[in-house]
């Protein structure tokens, strides 16, 4: 069975490296980092505001005075950039002194320098209740007088203050929303960074990674910021090691360790040596993560951060677990649990955990039983990867001693978590995100690999006898053919399912034709780009239909992600619908979801094309729910289509609604008003149709 801390500390939400999370989304609320610890640069501003001051006593004229007294605010404001992350309490004092002199010449800006301080020193002291109106009152001074940069810190602040919660997530969005409208890129890296820790810790891995690419991609470029390029290179390693993809983690863990070592960030660079370590045992290269964690226990000693070293002892237990060395894991295991007890719930909870596994393998159960179940009383309960460790161990521990039983129920509760937390669709999505550079790099290595292979193989033919070479030629083009033929079999395969959904393709593969069916629950959705005809006459041919293709492509894999089949587009309208071919009870809440993945996506586009001065598309959303029939147009070029007074009804929706808006009708409003927060518009005119109750769908529940 495998060990609970290699599983969480190397996979999913581990207590180091949750600890690495939070530290790394603090880190990255400013959009620039300097050297803390470097006395020299505080002694030089030091010196420069003493400077300062005396130039004031000399001042004769106030607008001087002024002057010289928003700069020493602006060096105060560099101090507290300094000492950001190293000494809290220096930032306090700078950030109170900045507030102090602002205030007494009503400097806005450095008022607002001030707030943020004394709310993220709150923050960062656990006071979040504290350091929240301190923030708000920072953030609402920069938006008066429209500091972005600003503006995005106010909002990660109190993203932070929020936690991984959907109004921690809305801040962190906002953040993303200015700084790519102001072309801020490091702020926008930063934004990206923190939105994919919060789907990260939200297990949902597929969302995380390609937020952390989008921000490695602005860090890679030239003058990027080399720093946050480290931590996003450590994330991504995190995701794949979750997903078990252990030598693609190495990979990543590696580039983040040489860039932290380059930076001269040590702290960093021993918890990815402590990560590879984990990597490493999952490999099964045992006598090289054994190493490793005893490298970095040594560094942390060093630095004298106990935490650090208990956690790499803990994980050093569990290599030893994984090759059998017990009296070795449990040495370290009992270390790091009383180390921690009393002092970290979550850690502790993952120290007893494994050390109830020890004592299983060394049939101690009753004693494994006490740790199992001071685990189970200190988990958190929103924590399923650690729980479902817990319960299979005690499952484990319970059938050891003969109570058959309860192992049984113990067993099923593990298998529930399990089966919530690891799928095959999160496997294979993340793969597909994987940066295409990285890709090119790999292939073009193998490629060169093969070509070599394929001279030597070539030189071996040539030696043989003639008789030989003529048949492996006969066999190789056996071979070939047989594998054309099985490529342009996949190819038309692959063509057919991108015209019709799978269970209708392949009904007509089977019989040669594809019944229409009457399905009495189905969810249209319709969209139309507003003032089209306006628009088209500002691009050029090429350029509309470009400009269509982007966002209907983007829209079709919403579709994809929700379970909702596209049906087709005409002109600029789109049209999909959830519960076909094959009916289901979440149709309609899938559908809504999809529409919310829509207006998103149109707002993220409007933003980036306003700050380009480009022409941008909004557009109308509407959604009806109803019977339809559903079937197959034609004996060529086959169309699948849907008929019926619903799609009527779904067009209407769409047309008498409003652009951003997600209108829906009463049909579909009862059965998702349960999940969303709805506004009733009251009887509304539709065309043909008469009056029909519509809702706005606002948001999530």
């Amino acid at each position: 069975m495998p060990r609970m801390y290699r599983n969480k500390s190397n996979r999913l939400r581990p207590g180091w490296r949750l600890h690495m999370m939070l530290l790394t989304a603090i880190i990255i609320m400013s959009c620039r980092v300097v050297n803390a610890q470097d006395k020299r640069i505080v002694d030089s501003l030091e010196t420069v505001i003493g400077r300062l001051s005396l130039q004031k006593q000399q001042a004769k004229k106030p607008e001087a005075s002024f002057k010289i007294d928003t700069s020493i605010v602006q060096l105060y404001g560099e101090l507290i950039r300094l000492y950001s992350n190293v000494d809290n309490d220096k930032m306090l004092w700078y950030g109170r002194k900045a507030l102090q002199l602002s205030q007494a010449i009503d400097y806005e800006k450095g008022i607002a320098i001030g707030y943020n301080t004394i709310g993220y020193y709150y923050i960062q002291s656990d006071s979040v209740e504290t350091g929240k109106p301190y923030c708000r009152k920072a953030l609402e001074i920069r938006k008066k007088i429209k500091d972005y940069p600003g503006i995005c810190r106010s909002l990660t602040n109190l993203a932070f203050a929020e936690g991984y919660t959907d109004q921690g997530l809305a801040y962190h969005k906002e953040s993303l929303q200015i700084a790519l409208a102001h072309q801020l890129m490091d702020a926008a890296a930063a934004a990206y960074h923190n939105i994919g820790l919060h789907y990260e810790i939200a297990q949902q891995p597929v969302v995380a990674i390609d937020y952390y690419l989008k921000a490695k991609q602005i860090n890679e470029r030239p003058g990027g910021n080399q720093l946050y390029l480290s931590r996003n290179l450590m994330q991504i390693g995190n995701v794949y090691e979750a997903l078990l993809k252990h030598q693609m983690a190495v990979e990543y863990y590696q580039q983040a360790l040489q860039i932290a070592r380059k930076n001269h960030d040590v702290k960093l660079g021993i918890s990815i040596m402590m990560m590879q370590a984990g990597s490493y045992t999952g490999m099964k290269q045992y006598e090289q993560s054994i190493s490793l964690y005893q490298d970095v226990i040594k560094q942390a000693q060093e630095l004298h951060d106990e935490s650090m070293v208990y956690q790499a002892y803990l994980n050093l237990g569990d290599a030893y677990y994984t090759i059998g060395k017990y009296a070795d894991a449990l040495k370290y295991d009992t270390m790091a649990y009383h180390h921690f007890e009393h002092k970290d719930a979550y850690m502790m909870s993952v120290a007893a955990a494994n050390t109830g596994m020890v004592y299983h393998k060394l049939k101690a159960y009753q004693k494994g039983l006490s740790f199992a179940m001071k685990a189970l009383a200190v988990v958190d309960s929103n924590n399923l990867d650690l729980l479902k460790w817990i319960h299979l161990n005690l499952a484990d521990l319970y059938s050891g001693i003969g109570n058959h039983k309860v192992a049984l129920d113990q067993y099923k509760l593990y298998k529930k978590y399990y089966d919530s937390l690891y799928n095959n669709e999160n496997k294979e999505k993340i793969l597909q995100l994987q940066m295409q550079s990285d890709f090119d790099k790999k292939e073009s290595a193998l490629k060169a690999k093969q070509e070599k292979k394929d001279l030597q193989q070539r030189n071996i033919r040539n030696s043989i006898a003639a008789g030989l070479v003529l048949l492996s030629f006969f066999f190789v083009v056996v071979y070939r053919q047989r594998n054309k033929v099985k490529r342009e079999k996949e190819r038309s395969d692959e063509l057919l399912l991108n015209i019709l959904p799978s269970e209708v393709a392949e009904e007509l593969k089977t019989k040669g034709s594809a019944a229409t069916k009457m399905i009495d629950k189905v969810t249209v959705l319709f969209t139309d780009i507003k003032d089209f005809t306006h628009l088209s006459e500002k691009l050029s041919p090429v350029a509309l239909v470009e400009e269509i293709n982007e966002c209907f492509s983007a829209f079709d894999h919403i579709m994809q992600k929700h379970g909702v089949e596209k049906i087709k587009t005409i002109g600029d309208s789109y049209m999909a619908a959830g519960g076909i071919p094959t009916p289901n009870q979440t149709h309609p809440i899938d559908v809504v979801r999809a529409a919310f993945d829509i207006q998103q996506f149109m707002l993220d586009q409007k933003l980036r094309r306003q700050a380009e001065g480009k022409v941008f598309f909004e557009i109308r959303i509407g959604i009806h729910t109803g019977s339809v029939v559903a079937g197959i147009v034609g004996v060529k070029k086959f169309a699948y289509d849907i008929w019926g007074d619903t799609v009527n009804i779904a067009s209407r929706m769409e047309s008498s609604g409003e652009a951003g808006k997600v209108n829906i009708s009463s049909s579909t409003y009862e059965l998702v008003k349960d999940h969303f927060h709805c506004a009733y518009r009251g009887k509304i005119d539709a065309k043909g149709k008469g009056q029909i109750d519509m809702y706005f769908v606002e948001n999530s529940k």
